[in-house]
């Protein structure tokens, strides 16, 4: 055999130790997250997203009376 086809022989090897070195690595991970649906993720972070809006409008408008109420007073 040449040296060249054995450095590809140990190259082909390493990479395929290093993928069943991976594979063993990351099926100790739990996949708890992966079982909620996109969809589901979305619309949740849709209703969250319109909430904070709600509130950030609603202080704006409490504290747009309270500054008009505290002008009309002077």
């Amino acid at each position: 055999m040449s040296g060249f086809a054995i450095v590809i022989i140990v190259i082909a090897l390493g990479m395929i130790v290093g993928n069943i070195m991976l594979l063993k690595h990351s099926a100790k991970f739990s996949m708890k997250n992966l079982k909620q649906e996109p969809i589901e993720n979305s619309k949740n972070q849709m209703r969250n997203h319109l909430s904070i809006q709600r509130l950030t409008i609603n202080l704006q408008m409490s504290c747009r009376g309270k500054r008009q109420a505290f002008t009309r007073n002077r």
